[in-house]
């Protein structure tokens, strides 16, 4: 699903794609391996070591997608303008912590819930954000 084209409401399409993802990660032994090598470069050479292109790429186009996302969503009017950037960029972080999860975690131990309670977390946030904008 290409969730930069995706039809309003923008926000519950970006939801359901990232969830999808999780999953997908979570219950394909290809892409959670992929993953790993991605999120555990580094883990174990402190900071000594620089950052690694494939994840400064990896992140860097994700927030740029989450961007136009948040983006589109503010013109549609589902959340304030103000807003976008800090989701967006709370969404990317929250995304790949949930990635994280899903990849660390043994696949059998991690249970759906717990694996995208920070994505429940992160769009609890943002509907709270849209709730305030209503009321002022």
């Amino acid at each position: 699903m290409d969730v930069t084209r995706a039809s309003a409401p923008v926000l519950p399409a970006l939801r359901a794609c990232m969830v999808q993802l999780a999953l997908d990660v979570q219950s394909t032994p290809h892409m959670r391996e992929a993953l790993e090598i991605i999120f555990r470069h580094g883990d174990f050479a402190g900071e000594c070591m620089p950052p690694w292109p494939p994840q400064q790429e990896m992140i860097g186009r994700t927030n740029g997608v989450l961007r136009v996302v948040f983006a589109r969503a503010a013109l549609a009017g589902e959340l304030p303008i103000a807003a976008s950037h800090q989701a967006a960029l709370l969404t990317g972080f929250a995304f790949f912590q949930t990635l994280r999860n899903c990849v660390i975690a043994d696949a059998r131990a991690v249970s759906r819930p717990s694996s995208i309670e920070g994505l429940d977390l992160l769009f609890a946030w943002i509907s709270a954000q849209i709730r305030g904008a209503e009321a002022d």
